[in-house]
């Protein structure tokens, strides 16, 4: 289409808007919105134009504007609601959209400082005089390079047309990602009047928003000066459009609220939503019914003086970690493979270990640092088996990541694909060392041999055919290597291993194996059938060599295999299929390379050996087959065998496979492998190890989390429309607030908002807030109580809006929570932070002989019959449910409710002291009656009534009492008490502290300033105070100033 055309269509588009563009011109705004269907159905062809070339095409539509005799100046012309095929996700981004017309759609991760940006600017020759416009269309400021004239140099700059400009990042929400995917990011520009301050709302961090624009790519510079091959890509804003949805945004039809209004008149809906959270996981009632009052949410109260209440429940959940046999082999990417229980001696114990973790992307390393070492004793176990026979022995709780996200290993049902490694990176360059020793004898000497000190490729290569076809014997003095007749060429191969790793040579001796088989012809006929081959025996007759492969004889593969170079491994595998393995190409479905034995667990070894190479293997009863041509391929390039025979097979095998097209060579990574079982495994000590980062690591080729709270976290993410998972670390360098980032291309300061904000009007899930930035901390105070987020930094003031609803998960610091110590003193959290939590709730693993095994049943029922684990509601009609009472009821406080919350709480304060002589402990506090008004609320908007009955009342009082007992009672006043939670010191330790401080007042009067400690141990007993907790009361005493010990056994008052 001519230029002159595209401009008299948009004249005649513009006409038929003409009073809506009055309209705008009288309203002052510097642009003008037009919705795409709009331009659709006056010009299909201009319409498909302007997705195709938007910037000549946008030009065109104001000069085309600009023409109408409009009494203003030229106004932008903006457009949304493209068509879905214009619609794409971030990460769709790719070349071919480039100077395209598109709609992205994300949240606002940074936005930068408005800077002034020039759009043109005018030059003069100083020859000629002649003036030149350049427009500043790229990032860097252009100047005319040769005048009409012929001049060549410098011109002198007239003037210049500046436009304010942002930079703004754009991130993909979480909702619209699958699995373990990390959200991808695009830098918009947005310049002219989508930066004036009424258009700020609209992209301030942690606002959604669907922006169309045109994709430009731009230059990356390198360090060097030069500019690099590859692009970023970045989008020019067109229109910025806020698409922000919360529970009371949610859409819901007529029909929709029909149902809804039907299901709350069940008498039963309470315990039909809990048993909806979370269906899989088996009990928890408790955590359940307080996430379900969570989800529904409080009233925000605004009072005259412009001070709010919150409505927003924030819960805490403190969870035992899932683990893991010891014997499972965790990929250490600098070592090899070794079993979690070797990485430690002691529970939590220090440790560097740096573990190999699937990657984010090209650009993410292959390992991360392991840093606590963990093992908990007689803990009950399930074995998860893959369809390709890897099994993983782990608790109950034990994540692994499903194509769903992470889930419990006894939530997963059997068919669920779960990720696997289909390659192991490893570094190892060293030899592992053997360990082999001389072997001592009483009387006599033994026979000089030559000892290996490393497990050398050649020492492999032997070890591998010994436990593949040969024989430590009983007696320990000799070791026999089995050759068939067929393979006669490997005699001369195995002398010269014995010679070279051991320095010996064995004798030979040829015998015939005789076998003898009875077989019934069906008829009532025995038939006998006798069958001889000659075989061939390599011994060595030698104590020491006996006594240091003695390990062989379990037919296991060597841990010091597993910590060996590529090289040295593949020589291994090569030998044991030279022994015990085969190759046959009999065209197609029965073309494969196989390894036979009955030691399964050998072949689960073998199985995973051959990652290392990226070989995909299955086994199938007592084989390990290698199946797919890619992978015998591979088998055949990096293992390969040994024998002529077995040679010519590989050979025909590669022939087989050559006839095939790369499509059916199946070279796709296998990522993904089904579960084909789930079986009870008993009681059993297992382990982990903390991984502060990712939280990922490789054991026994599955991808496993070492975190065991995360299925609960993930049910509610997907139940809130507006939900950001993220760990205690955040998920950037903003953390879980906010925070203020150098903006290299706007050589300016950038607003970068952190989890918290950008799950405003949501929920934020924080897993492992234990690990939480200090950064954060301040700034969370005020967030969970006035829910905003206050950043002052570089120039930059903000208040960034954090009305977020806060579920967070933390770990014990001892590994396993312990109920008789104080929750403070159990998670690396303030205090002051764990007070602002309206419930905590452990989640724990205690070894019970009934509950495990309902809890068994449970999984297995799963296994064999997932149609029969129902849920009574959908996630998607739970979420619709919640929204509906978020949206319409706002309950309201009887006079019942309020007399039953009222006494709860004066009874419980005023509950008389057990022991007269101790103070008195607070078992409530006012947080705690803000919290059951909330409760209470939530119960009412459960059955969707806008009355908080006594019913909602009493149902709030059991919820905290069920917290309380948990988390506050004190096993030393056998009462509840507050400081448990808000402080850590419990008021029974008070107690004791001030009679200490008593007895030293009255020590100091009777033997001076300077008190030996064991006179106030002394004097303590008598008050029923053991030394341990004089001890203890002296070290609070000494932390808070108010003593001092000037030597060993003297104390001081300050």
């Amino acid at each position: 289409m001519e230029t002159s055309d595209q401009l008299e269509k948009f004249r005649d588009f513009f006409e038929s808007y003409k009073d809506r563009i009055h309209e705008t011109i009288a309203k002052g705004e510097k642009s003008a919105l037009f919705d795409f269907k709009e331009l659709l159905t006056h010009d299909p062809e201009l319409a498909d134009l302007l997705l195709e070339d938007p910037e000549n095409l946008l030009k065109a539509a104001e000069i085309s504007l600009d023409n109408l005799d409009l009494p203003s100046n030229i106004l932008k012309i903006r457009f949304n609601n493209l068509p879905g095929t214009s619609m794409l996700r971030i990460r769709d981004i790719r070349s071919i959209h480039l100077d395209k017309f598109i709609s992205v759609e994300g949240l606002v991760r940074q936005t930068s400082d408005v800077r002034p940006q020039v759009t043109s600017a005018k030059f003069e020759c100083p020859s000629c005089g002649n003036t030149m416009l350049i427009l500043q269309i790229d990032t860097q400021f252009r100047e005319p390079s040769r005048c009409s004239c012929g001049r060549r140099g410098r011109f002198r700059l007239l003037s210049k047309d500046l436009i304010d400009a942002q930079r703004i990042v754009l991130e993909e929400s979480p909702e619209n990602l699958e699995g373990g995917e990390q959200p991808k990011r695009l830098a918009i520009f947005l310049k002219g009047d989508l930066v004036e301050p009424k258009m700020e709302k609209r992209t301030t961090p942690g606002t959604k928003v669907r922006i169309t624009g045109i994709v430009k790519e731009i230059s990356i510079p390198l360090k060097t000066g030069g500019q690099s091959t590859r692009y970023d890509l970045i989008m020019e804003s067109n229109y910025v459009e806020p698409i922000e949805e919360t529970f009371e945004e949610i859409n819901i039809t007529k029909k929709e609220e029909e149902e809804i209004l039907e299901v709350a008149k069940d008498p039963k809906i309470y315990q039909r939503i809990i048993s909806s959270i979370a269906p899989s996981i088996y009990g928890h009632e408790d955590i359940k019914a307080a996430l379900m009052l969570q989800l529904m949410g409080g009233v925000q109260k605004v009072h005259d003086d412009g001070t709010k209440r919150r409505g927003d429940m924030h819960v805490l959940l403190i969870g035992d970690p899932g683990c893991i046999a010891g014997d499972s082999q965790v990929a250490l990417i600098y070592k090899g493979m070794e079993k979690i229980q070797d990485l430690g001696k002691e529970h939590l114990q220090p440790i560097k270990e740096f573990v190999t973790k699937i990657r984010r992307d090209s650009k993410d390393p292959y390992y991360d640092v392991a840093t606590i070492f963990q093992h908990y004793p007689k803990q009950p176990a399930l074995k998860v088996i893959t369809e390709t026979g890897k099994e993983l022995v782990c608790t109950y709780n034990q994540p692994l990541l499903t194509k769903g996200g992470w889930k419990r290993a006894d939530e997963i049902k059997t068919g669920t694909e779960i990720r696997v490694m289909p390659k192991i990176p490893t570094l190892v360059k060293k030899l592992a060392p053997t360990e082999f020793a001389q072997v001592e004898k009483s009387s006599g000497k033994l026979k000089d041999i030559k000892i290996p000190e490393k497990f050398t490729s050649k020492l492999a290569s032997l070890c591998g055919y010994i436990i593949g076809d040969g024989n430590i014997h009983s007696n320990g003095y000799g070791v026999t290597c089995y050759i068939n007749n067929e393979e006669t060429d490997l005699i001369e191969n195995l002398d010269s291993l014995w010679m070279e790793t051991f320095n010996v040579v064995p004798r030979l001796i040829i015998k015939e194996k005789e076998e003898e088989k009875i077989i019934d012809d069906g008829k009532g006929m025995l038939r006998k059938f006798i069958s001889r081959q000659r075989m061939h025996l390599l011994e060595v007759n030698s104590r020491q060599v006996a006594y240091n492969l003695s390990f062989l004889s379990n037919k296991r593969v060597p841990q010091q295999i597993f910590r060996s170079p590529l090289n040295v491994i593949s020589h291994f595998i090569s030998w044991i299929f030279e022994a015990d393995g085969c190759a046959f190409g009999n065209g197609r479905g029965r073309t494969a390379i196989q390894l036979k034995s009955t030691t399964k667990e050998l072949l689960k070894d073998i199985q995973l050996l051959l990652l290392y190479f990226g070989i995909q293997s299955r086994i199938i009863r007592d084989n390990l087959c290698i199946r797919r041509s890619h992978d015998m391929e591979l088998f055949i390039k990096h293992i390969g065998f040994v024998s002529e025979k077995k040679k010519k097979k590989s050979q025909e095998v590669l022939n087989e496979i050559r006839k095939k097209s790369n499509q059916q060579k199946r070279k796709a990574l296998q990522r993904w492998e089904k579960i084909s079982g789930i079986v009870n495994h008993g009681i059993m000590d297992v382990y982990d190890f903390e991984v502060p980062k990712s939280h990922t690591f490789i054991a026994n080729g599955i991808v496993c989390h070492n975190s065991g709270k995360s299925q609960m976290l993930q049910f509610i993410s997907k139940i809130a429309p507006k939900a950001r998972l993220v760990s205690g670390k955040g998920a950037s360098a903003a953390g879980l607030t906010a925070t203020v980032v150098k903006d290299e291309f706007m050589r300016g300061w950038a607003l970068e908002a952190g989890a918290f904000v950008l799950a405003n009007g949501g929920f934020a899930i924080i897993d492992e807030m234990d690990k939480i930035n200090p950064d954060d901390i301040s700034a969370l105070h005020q967030a969970l109580e006035q829910q905003i987020i206050t950043i002052a930094k570089a120039n930059i003031q903000a208040t960034l809006k954090a009305k977020t609803t806060l579920l967070a998960a933390a770990n014990p610091k001892l590994g396993r929570f312990d109920p008789y110590l104080p929750i403070p003193s159990q998670i690396n959290m303030p205090s002051t932070l764990i007070n602002r939590f309206d419930l905590i709730f452990p989640i724990r693993d205690v070894p019970s002989k009934e509950l495990d095994d309902r809890i068994a049943t449970h999984v297995l029922n799963l296994q064999q019959k997932p149609d029969d684990i129902k849920t009574e509601f959908s996630p998607e009609f739970l979420k619709k449910y919640i929204s509906y009472a978020r949206q319409k009821i706002i309950p309201l406080l009887t006079k019942e409710a309020v007399e039953e919350i009222k006494t709860f709480y004066v009874t419980l304060r005023n509950l008389p002291s057990l022991n007269e002589q101790e103070l008195k402990p607070i078992p409530i506090s006012a947080r705690q009656l803000e919290a059951l008004v909330r409760l209470a609320e939530g119960s009412a908007r459960v059955r969707l009534s806008n009355k908080v009955t006594k019913k909602d009342a009493l149902r709030a009082i059991e919820t905290l009492k069920r917290c309380l007992m948990q988390v506050g009672f004190d096993p030393e006043s056998g009462q509840i008490d507050i400081d448990r939670i808000s402080t850590g010191l419990t008021t029974s330790k008070r107690s004791k502290i001030v009679k200490i401080q008593a007895l030293i007042n009255e020590l100091t009067k009777k033997v001076g300033k300077r008190i030996p400690v064991d006179d106030i141990i002394l004097e303590a007993s008598e008050q029923g105070i053991d030394e341990a907790q004089v001890n203890e009361a002296l070290d609070m005493l000494k932390r808070d100033g108010t003593i001092y010990q000037p030597q060993p056994n003297i104390i001081e008052k300050i």
